[in-house]
């Protein structure tokens, strides 16, 4: 088990280490910041202030004594050296308390990684003990401006594989590749380049910028694709062609196209097709996209886009000629399967907060 776990912003946060607890299981609550108005016979009104991924907390208990050689006695503590359980717990209380600093904890629902606090704003070196074994120790998360700590290959699952997972400060201009932090590489073709710092101080890939001909595509035929994600910029204020954002090389994968004259995506006129910018929904005649402005972009098709012998790319339209796009793509994440909803709204969180989008 790694001992920390750097942010999107390269700062670095301790791990928690105390073994999965599995006497009970650890009780895992999550709350929303909402507004409720009682109206009188059964009708209320509601509004959800802050984060639609709510606020978690947990309630964390060890096995007591009598299924003590189960775990270790012993884990590594926050500077390294070897301690006993009770003693890490108080060490990381005291440091937290010290430098106001959040550790992080891997959730045992989903694999996700979240930045949290203790509860307690005293803790005895007793308690430790009694509320490590016993009433349960508590955690509840945190967020930090413009910190992340998510864990992108904890959405993977059986029903749902990341494709691709593509971040713009891993294209090399020299061999034109575009390597994967996860799933298939792609190949950059004519214009793209990696431009550094450009978005919350992150790099990004630029294509189209000098000559009207860039676009990078990869081979996974076979596959379908259901949920994608893009940072992405469109450089000019209104679409100047029909062009290909995400498609396949052939065939009828027209997963994201520009509309020429207008400030929106082409309507792909799809049952079970929903498109969300900065997670808000548009309905599929008004799916406006983002021009000269950084978003995130989700489209879900429930049935899915078939790559079924073609490539799949990003930059233009299939093989259709003048359909290149002026586009900026910060980070790219495709799954074949469906995203579970709450998956959907984290990754979202995410990317805007990663890429400093309101």
């Amino acid at each position: 088990m790694p001992t920390s776990i750097v942010s999107s912003s390269g700062v670095s946060y301790h791990l928690w280490q105390l073994p999965e607890l599995s006497s009970p299981e650890p009780s895992e609550s999550i709350a929303f910041n909402t507004l409720r108005n009682d109206l009188g016979d059964g009708y209320r009104s509601q509004v959800l202030f802050g984060s639609n991924t709510g606020l978690r907390s947990w309630s964390l208990r060890l096995p007591t004594l009598a299924s003590i050689d189960v775990l270790p006695n012993t884990v590594t503590g926050i500077n390294g050296e070897t301690v006993s359980r009770e003693q890490y717990v108080w060490d990381l209380y005291c440091e937290q308390q010290v430098t106001g600093d959040p550790f992080v904890y891997t959730s045992p629902r989903n694999g996700q990684y979240y930045l949290v606090e203790f509860v307690d704003e005293k803790l005895t070196y007793e308690q430790a003990r009694v509320k490590l074994y016993s009433t349960g120790l508590e955690l509840r998360q945190v967020r930090i401006s413009g910190e992340t700590v998510f864990n992108v290959l904890a959405t993977e699952s059986q029903d749902s594989t990341i494709m691709t997972w593509l971040k713009g400060g891993d294209y090399n201009d020299g061999t034109s590749t575009w390597t994967a932090a996860y799933g298939a590489s792609v190949s950059g073709n004519g214009d793209v380049d990696k431009e550094t710092a450009i978005q919350n101080g992150l790099d990004i890939v630029r294509f189209s910028d000098t000559t009207n001909d860039g676009y990078v595509a990869t081979g996974l035929g076979g596959l379908t694709v259901n949920d994608a994600f893009l940072v992405m910029k469109m450089r000019e204020n209104t679409f100047s062609n029909n062009c290909g954002i995400f498609t396949g090389s052939a065939g009828s994968s027209q997963i994201i196209l520009g509309s020429s004259g207008t400030t929106k995506f082409q309507n792909p006129s799809l049952t079970g097709y929903t498109y969300r910018k900065n997670g808000i929904e548009y309905a599929q005649t008004d799916l406006q996209a983002p021009m000269n402005t950084w978003a995130v972009v989700h489209v879900r098709y429930t049935t899915g886009w078939p790559l079924s012998g073609s490539d799949f790319q990003f930059g233009k339209d299939r093989n259709t000629a003048g359909t290149f796009a002026e586009m900026d793509l910060g980070e790219v994440i495709v799954y074949s399967g469906l995203q579970p909803t709450s998956n959907v709204r984290e990754i979202t969180e995410y990317l805007t907060t990663k890429w400093g989008i309101l």
